[in-house]
C-alpha cells in the first residue's frame, strides 16, 4: 500500500512539472508527446499495482478481513461449584474457578487458539519483592471441552480458567494418623501450595494461526484461607484483570 501511494505522488509530481514546462516553453515537448507519456506512465502504474496485489493479496485481504480478540471479565469472574455430597440446607462449595472471556468482535474466525501462562510472580503481601515461578509451557484446556485449541468463531464468546481454588484435603498414611491438608491454588496448570498469603501477577498469552500474539494479566490475592460459600469466600480471594 506505501509503495502505491508513493508510486502515484510521483506520477502526480511528473505531470505537473510537464505541464509547467509545456506552459512556458512549448518548444520544450509538444502535446501529443505529452498525452502519449501521460498514457504510458498510466498503463505502468496500473500494471505495477496489479503486480503488488498479487503478491500481497493475502496481506490486503487481512486488513479488512480479520479476526480481532479482546479479553473482559465475565460478570461472575469467579464462580463456586457444588459439592454433590451434601443435603439442600448444608451447601457447600467443592471449589472455586476464576475465568476470563475471551471475545472475537473481528468479521472471520480465530483459527487455533491456544493460551499459555507465560509468566508467574508471586510477593508476601508487605512486600515489594516479586519471587518468579517456573511455569510449564503448555496450553490450557478451554471450558466446555477438553481441547487445547479451538476455532473461536466471529462475534463469539469463550470461557477459560485460569485459576481453580481447592479445599482442604483430609489425608493419611498407615503409619500416622489423619492430617488435615492445607487448600491448594492452580494458576493455569501450576499448582500453588504451602504458600504465604499474598499476591499472584499471572501473564496469559493467547496464540492463533491468523492472530497476533496478544496478551493479558491478572492480579490474584488470597490469604490462604478457605470458605464453604462464595459470598464468604470473596473476602479471602479476588482476581481481576490488569489494566
Amino acid at each position: 500500500m506505501i509503495a502505491i501511494v508513493v508510486l502515484l505522488l510521483v506520477v502526480v509530481n511528473w505531470i505537473l512539472n510537464v505541464e509547467k514546462m509545456i506552459s512556458t516553453d512549448n518548444k520544450t515537448i509538444s502535446l501529443a508527446d505529452y498525452h502519449r507519456l501521460i498514457v504510458s506512465i498510466v498503463s505502468a502504474g496500473i500494471t505495477f499495482i496489479a503486480v503488488v496485489i498479487a503478491l500481497f493479496k493475502d496481506d490486503l485481504r487481512e486488513m479488512w478481513h480479520r479476526p480481532k480478540i479482546i479479553f473482559s471479565e465475565p460478570s461472575n469472574i469467579t464462580i463456586e461449584e457444588l459439592s454433590d455430597q451434601v443435603s439442600s440446607d448444608n451447601i457447600k462449595a467443592k471449589k472455586y474457578i476464576s475465568r476470563i472471556e475471551v471475545q472475537n468482535t473481528g468479521n472471520v474466525p480465530a483459527i487455533n487458539a491456544e493460551i499459555y501462562l507465560e509468566k508467574l510472580e508471586f510477593k508476601e503481601k508487605n512486600s515489594n519483592i516479586k519471587n518468579p515461578i517456573e511455569t510449564t509451557g503448555t496450553p490450557l484446556n478451554w471450558n466446555g471441552n477438553l481441547k487445547e485449541t479451538i476455532i473461536i468463531p466471529s462475534g463469539s464468546r469463550k470461557l477459560i480458567n485460569i485459576v481453580e481454588i481447592q479445599p482442604p484435603a483430609i489425608v493419611s498414611t498407615p503409619d500416622s494418623p489423619k492430617d488435615k491438608e492445607s487448600s491448594k491454588m492452580i494458576i493455569g496448570k501450576i499448582p500453588i501450595k504451602d504458600q504465604e498469603k499474598g499476591i499472584w501477577t499471572a501473564m496469559f498469552g493467547l496464540y492463533s494461526q491468523n492472530h497476533k500474539p496478544i496478551r493479558f494479566v491478572v492480579e490474584i490475592e488470597w490469604n490462604g484461607v478457605w470458605k464453604f460459600r462464595l459470598t464468604e469466600m470473596e473476602k479471602m480471594y479476588s482476581c481481576k484483570i490488569q489494566n
